[in-house]
Parts: structure tokens; C-alpha cells; sequence
């Protein structure tokens, strides 16, 4: 099953990706960008993009050498998950190709200002190289009122933007291809735990158990969310990141064993969005166990303030988002 899956977003759709990159390369000295807008998740509306094994999408597979050469999608998320999960989906589209350029069309049609302003400042967070918005005709007033605003920001800003980079993260979340294969709600799953460890600002990534050897020095800890599938070949890529002084550690909900990994008492997300979201005694347990492991850069008391840290040469900035509280995400 996994082996057809593989076969299904490598070899067809990413071959037919690759195919296309190649002939818009060729026919423009090798400058010209190509990538698709895949959405996913409920009718279609992209809340849940990139990660569909029904229509073979998995970012390693699907760009770079295996495809596109511009990783680029649309996420509706229309507060069908936390805000922040948006910040989420950009980083699992670098799954696999970490230097290419990231591209989101995001919507225009919900009706809140706010929402508009608050995504606009996830999306900086999440260092995304470009924005383009589609189906003007059907945008809101409250975007046309939140773009008046952000873009003039952006227009001041944007050369910063382009110049700074995002202090690399400290600490890998697996997400295993072959967990997906069998349960397709595991790359949202995955994406509320980054939201909790996000607001106990540990410093996360999604990462791919195919990555460790070439990123694996980078992290301190490599974290295992409710995986419940691994392939013995990655499980020896986990086995030698340890031995090489890693640590690996596997949450409450964990269906797999690994004898040589640490195990906490807790999930890092229990249950569904309306119960883990914002859930400040779990942040708290998060924070308590992981400061100590790779402690973030800058600190809030305020688990609802997002602290993105990024560097030019010797400079160090920090970007800062408001997040919804628990009963914010709740009422939206």
C-alpha cells in the first residue's frame, strides 16, 4: 500500500510535474518558476493542502528534482482549523526541498477584516516568498479593508522580508510518509501538536525521516506525534541520528515502540481541535519539559504571542503575531 502511494505521487504525479518544470526551464534559459494551487481537505476548498494521498500529493514527491521547481499551493483555511495551522502548511511545503521559493495563494472571501490582518501576519512568520490572490470578484469588503493595510506594510517591508532568514530550527516534528498511507488525518494531527509546541515557543519544524542525515545535526530533539507507521529503513535513519547524539522522543500517543527512545506521560495533542486547541496546562507541560532541551531565542509569558526569530549577518529580529486564545478559536 505504502509502495503504491509512493508510486502514485513520486513517479506519476511528481514525473508529470518534473516534465513540465523541464520544458518551461528549457524555454527560458532555465529562469522560468512553474507550480500548481493542489488544495485539499472537505469540498475541495484547500484547508487541507499538500498532504492528500488520494491525489498523490506529498511535498518530497512533488517538487524539486521529483517535480515543480516552485513549491506553491492555496490554503482556504476559512477558521476550519487555528489560525496558526496556516503557518504550519507552509513549513511542510519545504518538506524535502528547504531552499526553493514558497508561494500561497490564500482566500479573499471571508468576511473579517481581522482574520485577513492576523493571516497576513502569519504569513511573514511563515516566510513565504510570495502571495497571490485569486477570485477578486468574489473578495469581501473586509479584505479589500485588510489589503488596504497590509499593503503598504509589505510594500515597506518587503525588502526586509527578502533579506532576513529564519534562524534555523531547533528541533524536527516527524512527519512519516507511510503513517499518512494509513491515516490521511495525520499531517493535520501533526499540525495542531506544531500548534501547541509553537505557543510553548519551542523552536519546531516539520521534518521527514529521509532528511536526518543531511539535517539532523541541527536538531537537539526529533519529536514523534502519534506515529503509528514506520518503515524499518526509518527507523534506522531515527537509530542513527541517536547515536550521533540526538535525542528521540516519543509522545504519550505513540503507537510504535522504540525501546532506545525517551517517551513522555502526555500527548502533545489530545483529542480534537475544540479540546487541545489553546489548552494552556498542556502548553505549560510542553514548555516545563522542553526549555530545557532547545530553548527558544526570545521568550513571552503570553503563550497567544507567536515569536518567529529571524537573522541578517549579525542582526537578529523578531517578528510577533497575535494568536487566538482558546475561546477566540472557539467562537470563530
Amino acid at each position: 500500500w505504502v509502495a503504491w502511494l509512493r508510486f502514485n505521487a513520486r513517479d506519476v504525479l511528481g514525473r508529470f510535474n518534473r516534465g513540465l518544470a523541464t520544458a518551461v526551464e528549457n524555454v527560458t534559459d532555465g529562469q522560468g518558476k512553474i507550480g500548481p494551487v493542489p488544495g485539499g481537505g472537505p469540498l475541495c476548498m484547500g484547508t487541507v493542502p499538500l498532504a492528500d494521498m488520494e491525489s498523490g500529493q506529498w511535498p518530497p514527491y512533488n517538487f524539486g528534482n521529483s517535480g515543480f521547481n516552485l513549491v506553491s499551493y492555496y490554503n482556504y483555511n476559512f477558521n476550519a482549523y487555528p489560525a496558526l495551522i496556516q503557518v504550519w502548511w507552509a513549513e511542510m511545503a519545504r518538506l524535502g526541498n528547504r531552499d526553493m521559493p514558497v508561494w500561497l495563494m490564500p482566500d479573499t472571501m471571508h468576511p473579517r477584516t481581522y482574520d485577513h490582518l492576523q493571516n497576513y501576519h502569519l504569513f511573514m512568520s511563515a516566510h513565504l516568498d510570495g502571495l497571490v490572490y485569486f477570485i477578486h470578484e468574489w473578495s469581501k469588503p473586509g479584505f479589500d479593508m485588510a489589503l488596504q493595510s497590509f499593503g503598504p506594510i509589505n510594500k515597506y517591508l518587503g525588502p526586509w522580508l527578502k533579506a532576513v532568514k529564519p534562524v534555523p530550527a531547533t528541533v524536527g516534528l516527524l512527519v512519516p510518509f507511510e503513517t499518512a498511507c494509513y491515516r490521511a488525518d495525520h499531517p493535520i494531527d501533526c499540525g495542531l501538536a506544531y500548534c501547541n509546541l509553537r505557543m510553548a515557543q519551542v523552536p519546531v519544524e516539520p521534518v521527514c525521516p529521509e532528511e536526518l542525515p543531511r539535517r539532523g545535526g541541527q536538531y537537539k530533539a526529533v519529536l514523534l506525534h502519534d506515529v503509528d507507521q514506520l518503515s524499518a529503513s526509518n527507523v534506522r535513519l531515527l537509530d542513527k541520528y541517536r547515536q550521533q547524539g540526538g535525542r528521540v522522543i516519543l509522545d504519550r500517543a505513540t503507537g510504535i515502540d522504540l525501546p532506545w527512545a525517551e517517551r513522555l506521560e502526555f500527548a502533545l495533542r489530545s483529542g480534537t481541535r475544540e479540546t487541545c486547541y489553546g489548552d494552556t496546562n498542556l502548553i505549560g507541560k510542553i514548555r516545563h519539559i522542553f526549555e530545557p532541551v532547545a530553548a527558544s531565542w526570545a521568550k513571552c509569558e503570553d503563550p497567544f504571542t507567536l515569536i518567529t526569530h529571524f537573522q541578517s549577518g549579525e542582526a537578529h529580529y523578531l517578528w510577533l503575531a497575535d494568536l487566538m486564545d482558546h475561546d477566540a478559536d472557539a467562537a470563530h
